[in-house]
């Protein structure tokens, strides 16, 4: 799996002879955020949704399997590097 501009966009591990590929787009979203249209300063948007994130986490990650391998958020990834 040696395609120069694929390898560039995902980082490829490997799990008991399945490809587990990382990708950014698959990194699981806080499950609130402060609205776009929200007329408040960046500073206060910043804090606003950590104070989110602090209380109310994030989505469930996602992993999806594909023919090239299971391709999952760094976080994922990451808890697999460990876990391995």
């Amino acid at each position: 799996m040696a395609n120069t501009n694929f390898s560039l966009i995902f980082d490829i591990a490997n799990l008991m002879g399945v490809n587990i590929i990382e990708s950014p787009l698959m990194e699981p979203e806080p499950k609130l955020k402060l609205g776009a249209a929200a007329p408040v300063s960046a500073k206060f948007r910043e804090e606003f949704d950590q104070y989110l994130l602090d209380m109310f986490g994030r989505k469930a990650p996602q992993i999806v399997t594909t023919p090239l391998g299971i391709f999952a958020g760094p976080s994922v990834v990451a808890a697999l590097r460990r876990m391995t």
